[in-house]
């Protein structure tokens, strides 16, 4: 497991620095990092934070390392997040891909196309909606939200 936790960092980094080719990134290594509900990103945005909790738009793709990830605003494009816990409660408009210990889809949550998560737990709420196929690794999994073309899953607890 850590040589494929490993491996996934490695490929997200490599997904920052692809994306840092097309697009004007916005970079932060704050301890705390909050976007407002009030405020736009109109880019892609990349942070590397203790805490980082997103309540407004982000018009690109938003990768994100933290301890404690929250996003309960829009994402435009992809959702790209390795943390110790990922809350999901707002809209990713195509993929999300998390990396994280405990992750979490909350009951407004919507993923427009597919999910990807690797980590010890996956709860989706009642109410949390994902547009295309769930792809999980994880020690747990407790699916109470809509699913919907597939649910692939490697889990010990389903």
């Amino acid at each position: 497991m850590r040589l494929f936790s490993g491996s996934l960092v490695a490929i997200l980094l490599l997904c920052a620095v692809t994306l840092s080719a097309r697009a004007a990134i916005t970079m932060t290594d704050d301890e705390e990092v909050v976007v407002e509900s009030h405020e736009v990103i109109d880019d892609d945005l990349i942070v590397w934070a203790s805490y980082v909790r997103i309540d407004g738009l982000v018009k690109g793709d938003l990768i994100a390392f933290g301890s404690e990830i929250v996003v309960e605003g829009i994402v435009e494009e992809d959702l790209i997040a390795v943390g110790r816990s990922v809350y999901l409660n707002g809209r990713v408009s195509d993929d999300a891909r998390i990396a994280a210990y405990a992750v979490a889809l909350g009951e407004k949550a919507r993923v427009g196309d597919d999910f990807f998560g690797l980590g010890y737990s996956l709860e989706t709420k009642p109410g949390s909606a994902v547009g295309g196929t769930l792809h999980t690794a994880s020690r747990q999994v407790l699916l109470a939200g809509q699913v919907v073309e597939a649910v692939l899953v490697r889990a010990g607890a389903l």
